[in-house]
């Protein structure tokens, strides 16, 4: 496979992607000094694999790598970001699909291994795992059951209970969910920060399996997705299309997002949900294009 030979290649550029040297090349850089894209932008199929041409330059990743894929409709999701961005000045920020491929094109060996550490670890401290279970009646179910609309009676319901209710109504359906995902048993949880629970030894053993078995492109749309949300458990339900967009925000700013009811939608609070959904969906769309 293609893969596996770049790990044992110093530069795969100057083997496999020969036939481009008769182009110029641009290096991605943050903030630069002029526009990526003032004229054409060309996709180059070169034996199966797809590269990008901004005004007949083939553009590199950061570190110097050429950027490419096998699936050309992230190429073309990448030419779009440049049509977007025609004639502007960028930040890495202005072109997420690109630095996503950028990002599994340029991981070391290194890297790759402190990443998949950070995802195994963070089960460890979930912030899903932690919260105080509380007995509901009947009518308090009703009034609690809508988090992915903040409408006017959405917030006049939720304003109705404290944190640790909205916790405890929520979260065991999203452990049970990760459980039924993994086909392990139930987490443990905690009803303290300070006491950190331990899972049973064969659900971790699942658990890091799944992480290890992540391709390089799939493990940084993971990433990405964690720095977001703050959960891996969250994380891994939403990349397999088990909850919302907009439910895993909510429960992962599940304290703003009470605080909201009680305070009121303001600008920043919905200008962060929008930015964080936009990196999320994208994340999610990159994952499912690099099975």
């Amino acid at each position: 496979m293609y893969l596996n030979v770049l790990k044992i290649i110093k530069n795969p550029s100057s083997r496999f992607f020969s036939t481009l040297n008769s182009y110029k090349t641009i290096k991605l850089t943050n903030n630069p000094k002029f526009p990526f894209l003032t004229k054409t932008p060309t996709i180059i199929n070169n034996s199966g694999y797809y590269n990008i041409l901004l005004d007949n330059r083939i553009l590199l990743t950061p570190l110097g790598n050429t950027l490419y894929t096998s699936n050309l409709e992230v190429a073309n999701l990448i030419i779009d970001e440049f049509k977007t961005n025609f004639n502007k000045l960028t930040t890495f920020n202005d072109l997420p699909y690109t630095m996503l491929l950028s990002k599994s094109i340029d991981l070391s060996l290194d890297d790759k291994i402190n990443h998949l550490k950070t995802l195994k670890e963070s089960i460890n401290s979930d912030s899903v795992l932690f919260f105080e279970k509380v007995d509901f009646c009947p009518d308090e179910l009703s009034c609690i059951s809508d988090i992915d609309s903040l409408s006017g009676s959405s917030l006049e319901n939720l304003r109705k209970f404290d944190l640790e209710m909205v916790q405890s109504f929520f979260f065991p359906g999203v452990l049970r969910s990760f459980s039924n995902l993994l086909n392990v048993p139930s987490l443990v949880t905690s009803s303290s920060v300070s006491k950190i629970p331990r899972q049973h030894p064969d659900t971790i053993s699942v658990f890091e399996s799944y992480i290890d078995s992540l391709n390089t492109f799939r493990l940084i749309s993971t990433l990405k997705v964690l720095c977001n949300l703050k959960s891996i458990i969250l994380s891994l339900l939403y990349l397999n299309g088990l909850i919302t967009t907009t439910r895993c925000l909510r429960l992962s700013r599940i304290e703003e997002t009470v605080q909201c009811s009680h305070w009121g939608l303001t600008d920043s609070f919905g200008l962060e949900e929008r930015r964080i959904i936009s990196e999320l969906e994208k994340c999610s769309n990159f994952y499912k294009l690099n099975p």
